[in-house]
């Protein structure tokens, strides 16, 4: 009798719910159609899938509801009709579904916050650190470059990267290179890797850093010397002297060329060649996709904590209704009622917010690298104090809304009723 309403409505939810990703399927809204790399991958669906939306929300409705229930019905009937008093106990409940909600759906909430501010740094950073108009990888290695551009060595190494393989580039150029703002002088083959290298993978000046050729499947270990300030850009750099003797590279040879203007090259002598707008436009597409997922992650945060908060000030309500009709016949108006009741719980919950955004935030830093693992680019989260506040002051708004929502349970209560129940 207690178990069945709770049990019909969980499965109808999963089902329903199981039905709606049939019909509107996810990679509609968080997934990476139209991005220029990614090609469209159907998703699938197991029945293995079916079965956990449709018994999964029952069978823990069912365990939570058995969980909730076991002292009461460990008692006797005796002891429930002589004593019918509400108890004053599952204050420590209310605490703790209050402190792990607030984590969770902090969590949740950064994580969206992450992928959004990954998307809005690249496209903010990265035309910044391109500071040529034209790059040309030249077919054959050149001796000579032309006059006003700038010349340099790149060789593609790979380095593991969550599952994947990832090639990194390591660019070799001369001291003064007006493109790059690193000093490779007295480098003596040790190597200066972007920021955005350093983020990645935790690294930092005085560490070593371990690569393999793809070609030839010969690991190189290098020493950091120092970190670029490059956020985006997965790239070391290296003295081109240091890494032509590497590659055992012989006298001048340069298969990079950097310039301000267009150069005269023939389509015999390029491998490849792009303009700086070209380099950037993919950001652009990034754009729509990173936000897509960045508003459904926020939408479940905040969704998954609204409907928390209310549901625990009306618990808190609802187990005091006996109080509720005690106070409300001595005088007491709704609001003082109210503030009896919950004034507790709304600081709590307060408190819970502040910090589950600054841990919700720690969280979400190394989820981001597996988030994102695909991504060639280097990802930058940071935590302002404006950001804090403002989201704190959602937080609050939504406690101080469902606090008032308390006001109708307290006004809805039956106070007869459960004074002639006392009596």
């Amino acid at each position: 009798m207690l178990l069945l309403p709770f049990v019909l409505v969980a499965t109808v939810g999963g089902l329903v719910g199981f039905l709606a990703s049939c019909a509107f399927p996810l990679e509609g809204v968080v997934g990476n159609e139209g991005y220029y790399s990614i090609p469209e991958i159907p998703m699938i669906t197991h029945p293995l899938i079916f079965l956990y939306c449709v018994l999964m929300p029952p069978l823990v409705c069912t365990l939570v509801s058995l969980f909730l229930m076991r002292k009461k019905m460990a008692q006797t009937a005796a002891s429930l009709l002589v004593s019918s008093s509400e108890s004053s106990g599952g204050s420590g409940g209310i605490v703790g579904v209050t402190i792990i909600g607030s984590l969770l759906a902090a969590a949740i909430f950064m994580v969206g916050r992450g992928v959004g501010t990954y998307a809005t740094t690249v496209a903010e950073r990265l035309p910044d650190e391109i500071q040529y108009n034209y790059v040309y990888e030249l077919a054959e290695e050149h001796k000579t470059i032309p006059a006003g551009a700038q010349g340099a060595y790149r060789h593609t190494f790979s380095v593991e990267d969550h599952g994947y393989i990832r090639d990194i580039q390591f660019i070799g150029i001369e001291q003064g290179n007006r493109y790059f703002n690193v000093s490779v002088a007295d480098l003596n083959g040790d190597v200066i890797i972007s920021s955005a290298i350093a983020s990645r993978y935790g690294l930092q000046s005085g560490d070593s850093l371990s690569v393999f050729d793809p070609l030839t499947a010969e690991s190189f270990d290098f020493d950091i010397r120092e970190v670029a300030d490059y956020n985006v850009q997965l790239a070391i750099f290296m003295d081109i002297g240091d890494l032509r003797s590497l590659l055992d590279k012989d006298g001048v040879a340069f298969n990079m060329v950097y310039s301000d203007a267009p150069l005269s090259f023939s389509k015999s002598q390029l491998f490849d060649s792009a303009t700086k707008e070209e380099l950037i436009a993919p950001v652009e597409q990034l754009g729509p996709e990173v936000r897509s997922s960045r508003n459904v992650l926020y939408t479940l945060g905040i969704l998954f904590y609204s409907v928390m908060m209310i549901y625990l000030f009306q618990f808190a309500v609802v187990r005091k209704r006996r109080d509720v009709a005690c106070l409300s016949s001595l005088g007491y108006r709704n609001g003082e009622i109210a503030l009896s009741l919950t004034g507790k719980l709304v600081v709590l919950a307060c408190v819970s917010a502040a910090v589950s955004l600054l841990v919700g935030y720690h969280v979400s830093l190394p989820l981001m690298p597996e988030l994102l693992a695909s991504t060639p680019i280097g990802i930058i989260l940071d935590y302002h104090l404006p950001d804090y506040l403002l989201h704190l002051l959602v937080a609050t708004g939504i406690i101080l809304l469902s606090a008032l929502l308390a006001l109708w349970r307290i006004a809805s209560t039956d106070i007869l009723f459960y004074l002639r129940n006392r009596e």
